[in-house]
C-alpha cells in the first residue's frame, strides 16, 4: 500500500517510466499512462493517451479527464483512493 498525502502543483505521473512519480510493474501499463491532479477538493486523472486506456469505475474515459470517485485502473492494475481527512 501507498499513502499519499500531498499531490504536487502538475499532479502525480504513474506508468512504468523511471520519471513516474508511482511506477507499476505492469506489462499493460504504458510508460507515462496517466496523472492525477487535484482540483479543489476533487482528484481527476488524465489519461495520457496510452495504448490499454485507464478506466474509472469501471467506465472507459470518453473524455481525457475524469473526476476519481473510488479508483482507478489503469492496464490490469486497479489503484483504490481513500480520503482520509484530518480530526
Amino acid at each position: 500500500m501507498m499513502v499519499i498525502q500531498n499531490i504536487p502543483e502538475g499532479g502525480i505521473k504513474l506508468g512504468r517510466g523511471h520519471e513516474c512519480e508511482i511506477r507499476i510493474t505492469d506489462i499493460s501499463v504504458s510508460r507515462n499512462h496517466a496523472r492525477i491532479d487535484k482540483v479543489g477538493d476533487d482528484y481527476y486523472v488524465f489519461d495520457n493517451k496510452s495504448k490499454f486506456g485507464t478506466l474509472v469505475k469501471e467506465e472507459q474515459l470518453s473524455l481525457d479527464l475524469s473526476r476519481i470517485k473510488q479508483g482507478v485502473q489503469i492496464g490490469r492494475t486497479v489503484i483504490t483512493f481513500e480520503r482520509v481527512r484530518k480530526p
